[in-house]
């Protein structure tokens, strides 16, 4: 009958387990891809009529310290793309480029999102290449805000602006007749 092996040789055992475990995932971490697609896409935001389109990334492992990390969006209008740069040191669990507020989206169609990053040097150390299609076209957007101001106030009347002057109107005046 074979013997099992005693809580003894367990306890010497354990510890160079985990030494060798920790060594694993360590090499793990340090080869692979820098960066991961975490999200991205359109956001159509209808209470102040804007539509904007970007990225997420998940780090898989540590940046170098002097990394840039540089988007190209492709610009729904047409016309040059928009290009976001960002510079290290970055959040450990998530890099995030949005673009300011955008015209043109058509709905299905494919937009192309190029990220690369760089070291310090300028050296390419990674480059992704992601297409994002919306599933709305801009045209579902307001032609003005419906809300104004860090509140989201109601915006009260007819007028095109984003701060239409009767928000300092009094709201108990008789309306005109």
């Amino acid at each position: 009958m074979a013997q099992l092996p005693t809580i003894a040789c367990a306890r010497r055992v354990a510890p160079f387990l985990v030494v060798l475990f920790s060594l694993l995932a360590a090499a793990c971490k340090e080869s692979g891809d820098y960066l991961a697609v975490a999200g991205g896409g359109f956001v159509f935001n209808y209470r102040i009529a804007e539509a904007t389109y970007g990225i997420a990334l998940a780090p898989m492992r540590e940046l170098p310290a002097d990394a840039v990390v540089e988007a190209t969006l492709e610009n729904p209008a047409g016309g040059e793309p928009i290009v976001i740069r960002k510079e290290g040191p970055f959040n450990p669990t998530r890099i995030a480029f949005q673009t300011p507020p955008i015209q043109g989206v058509v709905k299905g169609k494919p937009y192309k999102v190029v990220v690369v990053l760089r070291d310090g040097s300028g050296a390419t150390l990674q480059t992704i290449e992601k297409t994002f299609a919306s599933e709305l076209d801009q045209s579902v957007l307001p032609e003005r805000p419906l809300a104004i101001g860090p509140g989201y106030q109601m915006n009260i009347d007819e007028s095109t602006s984003a701060y239409p002057p009767s928000i300092s109107a009094d709201p108990y005046a008789a309306a005109p007749e």
